[in-house]
Parts: C-alpha cells; structure tokens; sequence
C-alpha cells in the first residue's frame, strides 16, 4: 500500500493552539465568522493560520482539512482556485488590488468557498479601504476575509468595526523550548 502523505497546513503551526481550536469548533457549529482581523507581532504564524483555517474552509472532506483531497494539497501549495492573496505593492495594498478582489469574488465560484487573505492590511490606502467597505460588511455567501496586521489601532477604523478580532500572543519559550527539543530527537532518530 502507498503511503499517503498528509498536508494540513494547520498541523505545522507552532502555538496559537485557542485560536485554532476556537475557529475550528466555530466553524463545526456553522458560526464561520466571515471576517476576521488576526492582530500580533510580524512573523509569529497569523498568516500561517489564516492559509490553514483556508484549508480547512476549502477542504472537499469537511470543516478541519483533511490534508489528503486534491483542494487541501492544492492550498498546501497556495495555489488554489478558491484562495486569493493580497500583500502590499510596494509600501501600500492599493485601489487597483481592492478591484482585484471584488473582480475576483464576481467570477463564478469553482470551489466550495472563497477566501481572500489580505497580509499586512494595515497597509491598506483609504481608496483602497473604501472600495472593499460594502464587501466586508455583507460578504456574499461562503466567503471568507482574513486580515492581517500588527495591531488594531494600525487597521483603518471602518474595517476594524466589520471584523472578528484574534488576537496573536508570541510562543511561548516553553513552548519554543518543546518544539526544538522534538526537532532535535527527529533528526537523531534519523540518522
């Protein structure tokens, strides 16, 4: 028999365990908040947890990603037909980005659901902001907004009033201090 490799992108994230498990369970209880504002310092897996969460969304097996079907190893690979990302153009996420998701949330869906990314939504210009204000307070139906930003107060006030706000802790040192200690046994086992 041929071993299948899983892929659930949510199994490689380091801490932010609450979070994951309070979306999760929202989600099995049919309350998928459709836009959520994921706050806390740069670099500790907010947009790893979002690609995961998506994962999960998009799964063809059910609401945790099943790491196996084709939507889950495609997302894996961020390149899913239901995904859409959206980071800064250079120092800003302009205008004409905002157009690139609403063109993108009026073609027909393919996929079971939609989810958009926005990394580093902070960066957002007010035309920007302003273009996407509608979307965000009546999003169509199975989809999905992840923001991304360092804090609240940075996020324009007008997409913060429309999000579920998450807030991200740093790992834990003890937590850190497990991880490294489990790496350490793997590639000993290894060799």
């Amino acid at each position: 028999r041929e071993k299948v490799l899983l892929m659930r992108l949510l199994d490689h994230v380091i801490g932010h365990q609450n979070i994951i498990s309070h979306m999760i369970s929202s989600y099995r209880r049919g309350q998928k908040g459709q836009v959520q504002l994921f706050v806390g310092p740069s670099g500790i897996g907010k947009r790893q947890v979002a690609l995961g969460l998506a994962q999960a969304l998009l799964c063809e097996q059910g609401d945790e990603a099943c790491g196996r079907c084709g939507s889950c190893l495609r997302l894996a690979k961020q390149y899913h037909e239901g995904l859409l990302q959206i980071a800064p153009d250079g120092q800003q996420i302009k205008v004409e980005q905002a157009h690139q998701i609403l063109e993108f949330l009026h073609l027909r869906a393919i996929s079971k659901a939609r989810v958009i990314i926005i990394d580093q939504a902070h960066a957002m210009n007010l035309h920007a902001a302003n273009s996407l204000l509608k979307i965000l307070e009546e999003p169509p139906a199975e989809t999905y907004f992840f923001l991304i930003a360092p804090t609240p107060r940075h996020v324009l006030p007008t997409l913060r009033s429309r999000s579920q706000l998450m807030h991200f802790a740093p790992v834990s040192f003890e937590k850190m201090k497990e991880v490294l200690h489990d790496i350490s046994d793997s590639s000993l086992r290894a060799s």
